[in-house]
């Protein structure tokens, strides 16, 4: 069944794909799943780690070389204005999403991806995969390899290349979130809850008057359930997703606005120039910086800002940036209060950035 945004009739994610698929697994460095992580608790010392009533200790998971990812079944999308156009949002805008193959319908661009090869590699062709995984923790640098593991101080103050080198030491078809892969958990987060104030809906995260990152695992305890809380004091997940916004900003792969702000975005070959990505449309005319507003009538553009006319109380709720010959960061870190959440993207850092809190989270 398709559903939008403005949902006619409620509905139970939990029973419904793809949501009801997104869950906890343990990836090998091949791309395969070794084990499903408990639903309920996704590892501590005296519950099973795994669905299968089995475990092992975080010590001997890390040895083996695996991520705790999220796995996020394929889906289908589509984006029409409030009188059902495709290409008039005059009056705002609907999204739906389908399960299976829909007329009207397409896959959704992040479930096309280059698996034989490097991330890097421009040679490759991406195909069609029934599923895509993002990092359940912040990235953190171990043994020379961006991972996804608990209890792990996120690594920081590195370069969005700097960051791609470590997470493709995984092996091939390793990187890091890429922006395809975004917008597709903004588009879930956003029919699911049906809200863009996505801190007022699920929860603050790890964003108010803290003083410096927090080590990865706060959420072990909720499995694969979303949490949030109020404070602005903890961290918060979205269907074992942990910090999706908060603690720290994460680099984005796969976009790039140049410097006649044209909106490139690929999906393999990724690079810090946009070299052999997509032209989606020039973005602006102009640089773009505040509370998000509106967002790119081009659909593949998901949730990027066209217009800084909104507030943290209206619109999407969330502040965007969007800048020529720059590359973007998501979310916010642990001291952008308001500023932050699901649609917080600056596309305003330069290549030889790294900032304190700005880390970046493995994908697959």
């Amino acid at each position: 069944m398709a559903l939008k945004l403005l949902s006619e009739r409620p509905f139970n994610p939990d029973e419904c794909y793809p949501w009801k698929g997104m869950r906890r697994v343990a990836l090998k460095p091949d791309g395969t799943v070794y084990k499903y992580h408990n639903p309920d608790i996704t590892g501590d010392t005296t519950n099973a780690m795994f669905e299968d009533g089995t475990t092992m200790t975080w010590t001997e998971y890390e040895s083996l070389g695996y991520n705790c990812m999220v796995e996020i079944p394929k889906f289908y999308f589509k984006k029409v204005g409030f009188n059902e156009s495709e290409t008039d949002f005059a009056s705002g805008h609907a999204w739906y999403i389908s399960d299976k193959p829909t007329s009207g319908f397409e896959l959704h661009p992040a479930f096309y991806r280059e698996r034989t090869k490097l991330c890097d590699d421009l040679s490759g062709v991406a195909t069609e995969v029934d599923y895509r995984y993002v990092s359940a923790f912040l990235g953190s640098y171990i043994g020379g390899k961006l991972r996804s593991l608990p209890n792990k101080s996120p690594q920081t103050d590195i370069t969005i290349g700097t960051a791609r080198n470590y997470a493709k030491a995984n092996g091939n078809g390793w990187g890091i979130l890429d922006f395809n892969l975004l917008f597709a958990i903004q588009l879930l987060y956003s029919v699911e809850y049906g809200s863009y104030d996505s801190q007022t809906a699920l929860g603050r995260g790890y964003v108010d008057g803290n003083s410096g990152k927090i080590n990865t695992g706060g959420t072990l305890q909720y499995g694969n359930k979303s949490f949030g809380e109020t404070t602005g004091k903890k961290q918060m997940s979205y269907r074992g997703i942990e910090d999706f916004w908060g603690n720290c900003s994460k680099w984005i792969d796969g976009f790039y606005c140049d410097t006649s702000r044209n909106i490139l975005i690929g999906n393999k070959g990724f690079n810090n120039t946009g070299n052999g990505y997509e032209n989606k449309g020039q973005g602006a005319t102009a640089n773009i910086g505040g509370y998000i507003g509106n967002i790119q009538s081009n659909k593949d553009c998901g949730f990027v800002i066209s217009a800084a006319s909104g507030k943290d109380t209206s619109k999407l709720y969330d502040y965007g940036y969007l800048s020529a010959g720059r590359l973007p960061v998501a979310s916010g870190y642990w001291d952008d209060a308001s500023f932050a959440g699901a649609f917080c993207f600056s596309c305003s850092y330069s290549a030889s950035s790294a900032r304190s809190g700005v880390a970046a989270l493995v994908a697959y």
